[in-house]
């Protein structure tokens, strides 16, 4: 790699993630990387999944709208803390199973304690990291959105990053405390322990290289998100996706198809697109 001047190495640092920032972080599941020490970062997200529901009696199709909002704050060089506030809508062809489900509601509220505690930067912008995960979502007692019961969350995530490459992985078990065994729409709703079994592999585009003129990178991103209930339901879903990632703000999106589904007690996805923006304080 030619050699690049100060100006572009604090450049490269925002955007390899060395200096805090989020760079070749996957948009759908959880990486190693987190916000510098006292710096804020805000998380818009878009999501919309369209679903089907063949149980008898269940709630047919069904359209969900999520429109969530992440705060992240660095507490320290090594942890994180970060609160997810998801504002929802459901439109329901068969209500009749939870009518408090169809139109608008709070879901629970998570928040995540994050620690870093392996990190090893083997070039400028080449890094290893591995962090621990641990929080838990708080209900909102929102009529048939809220689980109305305090699950903690117990995870892992690691994140290389070999030049233009970039590779994330992680898990993340839920500990369900309700007693909800009705009909549920979404994974980790039900009163059954959830896992979240994730993987991506990023590619930065251009630049090439990083020099004092760049402004911004481009990435192509593909993740393989899978999900297990204790209940026996299993999923997996290929979610591709484009990334940009400039000094200050990023913006993302990506598209999920399901590759498998065993599911007996919630809706089977058809498709779900996602596009989210992050800024940078």
């Amino acid at each position: 790699m030619k050699t690049v001047t100060r100006a572009g190495a604090v450049l490269v640092a925002a955007l390899a993630g060395v200096g805090g920032a989020h760079a070749q972080q996957s948009t759908d599941m959880p990486a190693a990387v987190q916000p510098g020490w006292e710096v804020l970062i805000v998380r818009q997200e878009t999501h919309f999944s369209r679903m089907d529901d063949p149980r008898p009696g269940g709630f047919g199709r069904v359209d969900m709208w999520e429109f969530e909002t992440t705060l992240a704050y660095g507490l320290t060089r090594e942890s994180a803390l970060m609160v997810h506030v998801p504002v929802m809508y459901w439109d329901l062809e068969n209500a009749a199973p939870n009518p408090d489900a169809d139109g608008w509601g709070l879901d629970d509220i998570t928040l995540m304690y994050q620690y870093r505690f392996y990190q090893n930067d083997v070039g400028p912008i080449e890094t290893r990291r591995a962090v621990l995960l641990t929080g838990a979502e708080v209900p909102t007692f929102d009529d048939g959105f809220s689980s109305d019961s305090l699950d903690p969350l117990l995870g892992v995530a690691y994140t290389r990053i070999d030049g233009r490459h970039g590779l994330n992985a992680s898990a993340l078990w839920k500990f369900n405390t309700g007693s909800e065994d009705g009909f549920v729409i979404e994974f980790g709703d039900s009163k059954y322990d959830a896992l979240k079994l994730d993987g991506s592999y990023l590619y930065r585009l251009s630049p090439e290289e990083y020099s004092a003129d760049t402004v911004g990178s481009h990435y192509v991103q593909a993740q393989l998100l899978g999900r297990y209930e204790t209940n026996g339901d299993t999923s997996m879903m290929f979610a591709p996706g484009w990334m940009y990632e400039g000094p200050q703000w990023a913006f993302e999106a990506t598209f999920h198809v399901p590759v498998f589904q065993e599911l007996d007690h919630r809706t089977d996805l058809e498709f779900g697109i996602n596009f989210g923006i992050r800024y940078l304080f």
